[in-house]
């Protein structure tokens, strides 16, 4: 397929020179090797220059300077232009960049992100000229139905998901609201459920929203523009305020914050409407780890830094939390072999996929005990819904009532009770005390922009980890200067992210369709988890070995290589041609907290979105005792990959990205207001009527997904709220 009689078209960033260059360089990184596709004639560097001129406009000034490099660079060592060079020479130059020596350091990153890009996001932004980039991969792009690839512009669009009748889209332009129970701020994950919980419980709750009410036409399979792991669309007030990033606190260097998974959403139901909803439970030992490492003599190899403790509850108190969620949710799958259980799912596994049946077959000859992971998705019709295994979906976000979310009926049926006014693009500013120092409310701006009080007789925070630190520290009052539920000193402490290395198996005989079903078609071995399973001197914690069906174009692009396949060239384009041969197998496992990883506020930098106050500052570095647990886990991976078939392997990368979507810590609940920033129900300390209800009350970070925990804890400690207000439960 040889794409060459495209007209040019204007040039919107780069100049017609620097676009020739770009499209020169992009040409050897994806080169024509006797099939016709070829980078330049595929739309990649048309992509950039669209790109720049507008979503990426900040990378303009990195991109001249990294083309004048080339430009002088060939000048200099063969005295001609960068579209004059012969292909071994300009192949000799981006080596320089992808080293960073002589070259820009950092430049081949980004290079290499826009030239994928370029050829494998969806034509709708300029490049993967017609479907080219997808059918050189004969990925079927958003054609469900049949073998031709369709994009954006085909898509018709099927949404299932109204906004109810009882919400009032207008209601952040109202004045406060009187006599008011519960604030809340945010309408999140965490913030509607436990809304929900409280309207239904007779209490009047206002909660404070800084996002929309999106309906489900407005989730698009749009892998750049929409997933979390692109320009993330859907958290436009989280990518305004992206944390900046140091290992530790001398460390003059500061950067962006780098996402091992992607980035949150912002909006009513919070990130649940683009989550995998995987609902695993954490194990017993997860609430007493430190205890059981002093019982098995193992505690006294803690790294110094360690704050590892137990937590202030124990597995029994969220039991049945946890299973009134899985009948809530409707979740499907199998229960872990690890945890105890009062009552099976309601609903049966999802289909089977190829991958996981290959895993699951060599798990068990491996003596492993893997299952198919709980996750709240129709995997057969009911309730009027039909199964639908879209694999545009994870990460994205769904047109249609594939995975529950908040929004589907807890929130409905919370604001026909009259109870809950739900306010939305409402954005909390401060946590307000009175003079003995009570929480008594939040102001923010309302929907019109105006800055308002919301007063009540308790304070809900149920915001994202980072936010949640943030807000209590921008809300100091005379008593606490530096914050509220600080002081002591604990504000920020043990803040925890996961890593999400993977293996890579490239197998030469099997075909594995990983493009047919959504991310939460999953099986997991979780016996390397188990409580003492793989723990010595010097190894804590656990982990689990997965592998799930989705994958889109891009994730395709940016999968790991085996190790001796290139980046870019000949090699890497036949590297890809092996896709759909490839089986992946994702590591989560359990994160130390160390007092040396703390979220701050950051000294220099300021938001975005017209507020100016000051991002986070995470401080964190990756210890030498998680480090040799991934290493471990990533020999585990290799034996299981094996044992399925593959000829080659790959590991990618240990530190996949601070900022994870599992960030956890940094408003540690505990017994001891010395050692802690909230109670086991989750009051502050320091700050009678103020609530922190969020992942960042979580002592530890086990390596499993934490939302079904969160919510457990979450429920339990707002039913004892609502008793302590006079709601009859």
């Amino acid at each position: 397929m040889v794409l060459t009689d495209t007209p040019a078209r204007a040039r919107l960033a780069l100049s017609e020179a620097e676009a020739a260059r770009l499209e020169a360089i992009f040409d050897r990184m994806f080169p024509d090797d006797g099939d016709g596709y070829a980078a330049a004639g595929m739309g990649a560097g048309d992509y950039v220059d669209g790109a720049l001129a507008g979503a990426e406009s900040e990378n303009l000034p990195t991109y001249r300077r990294m083309l004048g490099w080339f430009a002088a660079s060939a000048r200099s060592q063969w005295g001609k232009d960068v579209t004059e060079l012969a292909d071994g020479q300009l192949d000799e130059l981006i080596g320089e960049l992808e080293r960073g020596d002589p070259a820009p350091a950092g430049c081949f990153e980004l290079l290499r992100r826009d030239l994928l890009r370029g050829l494998f996001s969806d034509p709708a932004y300029g490049g993967n000229r017609d479907l080219s980039g997808w059918k050189f991969l004969g990925h079927r792009g958003l054609g469900h139905d049949d073998a031709s690839p369709k994009g954006l512009k085909e898509w018709p669009g099927r949404s299932t998901s109204p906004l109810p009748a009882a919400f009032d889209p207008d209601a952040g332009r109202r004045p406060p609201a009187k006599d008011v129970d519960a604030v809340i701020v945010g309408g999140g994950a965490v913030g509607s459920v436990v809304a929900a919980r409280l309207a239904h419980r007779g209490l009047k709750v206002v909660v404070l929203e800084a996002g929309p009410w999106r309906a489900g036409e407005t989730y698009r399979p749009d892998e750049l523009g929409q997933a979390f792991y692109g320009r993330a669309a859907l958290g436009p007030k989280f990518n305004g305020e992206v944390p900046r990033w140091v290992r530790n606190v001398s460390d003059a260097e500061d950067r962006a914050l780098s996402f091992s998974l992607g980035r949150m959403a912002n909006g009513v139901g919070g990130s649940s409407v683009l989550y995998g909803a995987r609902f695993r439970r954490f194990h017993p030992h997860h609430f007493q780890h430190h205890s059981a490492l002093v019982w098995r003599g193992l505690a006294g190899a803690l790294p110094n830094a360690s704050s590892l403790v137990d937590w202030p509850i124990r597995y029994e108190d969220l039991e049945p939390y946890y299973s009134e969620l899985e009948w809530t949710i409707g979740v499907a799958g199998e229960h872990s072999p690890f945890t105890p259980h009062s009552r099976p799912l309601p609903f049966k596994p999802l289909r089977p996929f190829r991958v996981g049946e290959a895993l699951r077959v060599a798990a068990t000859r491996l003596g492993y005990r893997p299952y198919t992971i709980p996750v709240g998705r129709v995997g057969e019709a009911r309730d009027g819904i039909t199964p639908a295994y879209d694999p545009w979906d994870e990460g994205i976000g769904a047109e249609i009532r594939e995975r529950w979310t908040p929004m589907d009926t807890l929130l409905p049926t919370a604001l026909e009770t009259g109870n809950l006014d739900l306010r939305t693009m409402c954005r909390a500013l401060r946590i307000v005390t009175d003079l003995s120092g009570r929480a008594r409310g939040v102001t923010y701006l309302d929907s019109d922009g105006r800055e308002r009080q919301q007063d009540a007789r308790v304070t809900l925070i149920a915001a994202y980890t980072f936010e949640t630190v943030r807000l209590l520290a921008l809300s100091g009052d005379t008593a606490r200067p530096s914050g509220l539920g600080n002081s002591h000193g604990q504000l920020g402490l043990s803040y925890m992210s996961k890593m999400f290395p993977q293996v890579v198996g490239q197998f030469s005989d099997r075909v594995f369709d990983r493009h047919t079903g959504p991310g939460g078609q999953a099986v997991i071995v979780e016996d390397l988890m188990a409580e003492g399973a793989i723990e010595a001197s010097g190894i804590f914690g656990g982990g689990t070995l997965s592998t799930e069906n989705q994958l889109l174009p891009l994730q395709i692009a940016g999968d790991p290589a085996p190790i001796d396949a290139p980046r870019w060239g000949e090699g890497y384009k036949q590297h890809l041609r092996g896709w759909n041969r490839r089986a992946s197998i994702k590591i989560q496992a359990d994160a130390l907290p160390l007092s040396t990883n703390r979220l701050l506020l950051d000294p220099r930098w300021r938001d975005r979105t017209g507020v100016g106050d000051p991002v986070v500052r995470v401080v964190w570095d990756l210890c030498a005792a998680d480090r040799r647990l991934y290493e471990h886990m990533q020999d585990c991976a290799e034996t299981l990959l094996l044992e399925m078939g593959a000829e080659r392997i790959g590991r990618g990368p240990i530190e996949t990205g601070v900022g994870c979507c599992h960030d956890l810590g940094g408003a540690r609940a505990g017994e001891d207001p010395a050692r802690s920033v909230v109670d086991p129900d989750w009051q502050v300390h320091d700050t009678p009527g103020l609530y922190v209800y969020s992942g960042a009350t979580f002592p530890t970070c086990p390596g499993i997904n934490p939302t079904l925990t969160i919510w457990a804890w979450a429920l339990r400690n707002a039913d004892k709220l609502a008793q302590s207000l006079g709601a009859a439960l």
